[in-house]
């Protein structure tokens, strides 16, 4: 997809981004073979299924993937579509990120684009708050992706789910009524509401709004604790979408779920907005 594609690598020499071309060329040949275009047909038809209890009724709140699945998202995290901005020390490196991203969009968009673009937005927004963002950094930028459901600690590398959208205020975040009060442990809260819109719900860390006396504000909750205990991240529904099938899109109940403030309270519209659009 890279070397058959003249226009493309004009953009590569016309931005003087030349440093990314044997990237690019192992990006193209992945997303161009046989066998990830089959990759990406075994995904989006065989859809991901929610299990919310095991056999004997706990809570488990699991998306199956199909395997097919994973492999796409390893190959993503391997090549670094996920990190490249943040890793490398070369010219416009956003703008190299996008070359890979936009092959990988070719290949299959429900792996690359919410749970791949959310990694890799929220990386200036954990940077702005050390004190938390450090927790999570590394393993973010790490080129591992890991599937299972461990503790961040724990964990060869991390992916990121967002759950901003709620029923009542659809884009106007300003009317979440999702609540969150302060522990007095720090930046720790309890978190309690309903998210409508909850992409990739399976990611590691979610990135969550809620209301606290100042206003809306930024949290980061672990979907699995320090502890090995889940969080109460409770997935409701999984989305009946006409496309990007690959992709879990869910309805998400959190009841006391633990989150970590991350920016100032009140200023959560401004810490998105700021942080996390390029």
């Amino acid at each position: 997809l890279y070397l058959s594609d003249e226009a493309l690598r004009g953009v590569v020499e016309r931005e003087g981004i030349g440093w990314v071309h044997d990237r690019a060329v192992e990006v193209g040949r992945l997303a161009g073979s046989n066998h990830f275009r089959e990759l990406a047909h075994l995904a989006n038809h065989q859809k991901p299924r929610l299990e919310t209890h095991d056999r004997v009724g706990n809570r488990i709140d699991h998306v199956t993937y199909h395997p097919a699945y994973h492999e796409v998202m390893d190959a993503n995290f391997r090549t670094e579509v996920h990190s490249l901005p943040w890793t490398v020390d070369a010219p416009r490196p956003q703008t190299a990120r996008n070359v890979l991203y936009y092959m990988w969009n070719q290949l299959e968009n429900g792996t690359v684009g919410c749970p791949n673009g959310m990694t890799w937005a929220i990386v200036p927004l954990l940077r702005s708050d050390p004190e938390i963002g450090d927790r999570w950094l590394d393993k973010i930028l790490s080129t591992q992706y890991d599937q299972r459901t461990l503790p961040a600690a724990d964990t060869n590398g991390l992916s990121v789910a967002m759950a901003i959208t709620e029923k009542q205020g659809g884009s106007d975040v300003r009317a979440n009524t999702t609540r969150a009060i302060d522990t007095g442990d720090g930046c720790e809260y309890l978190l309690t509401g309903h998210k409508y819109f909850v992409s990739a719900p399976m990611g590691d860390i979610l990135l969550l709004t809620a209301q606290t006396d100042q206003g809306v504000t930024l949290f980061i909750c672990p979907r699995v604790l320090d502890n090995g205990e889940l969080n109460n991240i409770r997935i409701q529904r999984l989305k009946d979408k006409l496309g990007n099938s690959s992709n879990a899109t869910s309805e998400v109940e959190l009841v006391d779920a633990v989150g970590h403030r991350i920016g100032e309270e009140g200023r959560g519209v401004a810490g998105f907005v700021k942080n996390m659009t390029h």
